[in-house]
């Protein structure tokens, strides 16, 4: 089986390191709507209204950093990278995109206006979310049953 093009094993420190604090600065921050002034910056209206208006950048930098880094956790080689690797890998995806559509069904029967977009802010995490909970569970119960076999 040809193996995906993962990032090397050394990378999901980073990823374990980045991705986690990210993603709890990130709930906080769209919790108390903190932006700190020096991230306001001045861009243009959208085409259909002119002018300029002011933006803070904090949402952007975290979302950013948060998918950045939840690739880099999700995709990174495990230290033995196998076929079996490969399809807990596979099956974790596939349950994490069933779910995380599952949850936006959900959502636009649950919610409206604004809180609806709420709701679609954390949807465009929950697929990366979804996916490193399950992989690594499902790759602790793989080894744990590895261990018992031995």
């Amino acid at each position: 089986m040809k193996s995906l093009p993962l990032f090397p094993h050394k990378y999901k420190i980073i990823g374990w390191i980045g991705f986690w604090p990210l993603l709890v600065l990130g709930f906080i921050q769209m919790l108390t709507d903190y932006t700190p002034d020096f991230l306001d910056v001045r861009i243009p209206k959208t085409i259909d209204t002119m002018g300029v208006s002011t933006n803070n950048l904090l949402n952007e930098i975290l979302g950013l950093l948060l998918i950045g880094f939840g690739l880099i956790l999700s995709f990174s080689k495990t230290k033995q990278e196998d076929e079996m690797i490969m399809s807990l890998r596979l099956k974790s995806l596939l349950i994490a995109v069933y779910v995380n559509y599952g949850l936006l069904a959900l959502s636009m029967i649950l919610f409206y206006d604004f809180t609806f977009l709420w709701a679609m802010s954390i949807h465009l995490y929950t697929v990366l979310i979804i996916f490193i909970i399950h992989f690594h569970w499902s790759l602790r119960q793989h080894n744990k049953a590895m261990d018992h076999e031995e």
